[in-house]
């Protein structure tokens, strides 16, 4: 299961059935997600003032995505 832990955007989750097929049943997370749980903070606005920056790089086991907010 997923959490949220320090701002540690959720990973997809993908179900194995009994047939053998996967079936994804929650996409991963994105930062906008992330905001949009903030009360009175204009995600886009913020995004075209560049005061949030987005990196993302990949490993052998996951994805992450760092966001700094500069002031």
């Amino acid at each position: 299961m997923g959490y949220n832990y320090n701002g540690r955007l959720r990973s997809s989750e993908i179900l194995l059935q009994e047939d053998g097929t996967a079936r994804m049943i929650r996409r991963a997370e994105t930062p906008e997600d992330y905001f949009a749980t903030i009360y009175g903070f204009d995600f886009d606005h913020a995004k075209r003032m560049k005061k949030i920056s987005f990196s993302e790089s990949e490993s052998e086991n996951h994805n992450q995505t760092s966001i700094k907010v500069v002031h």
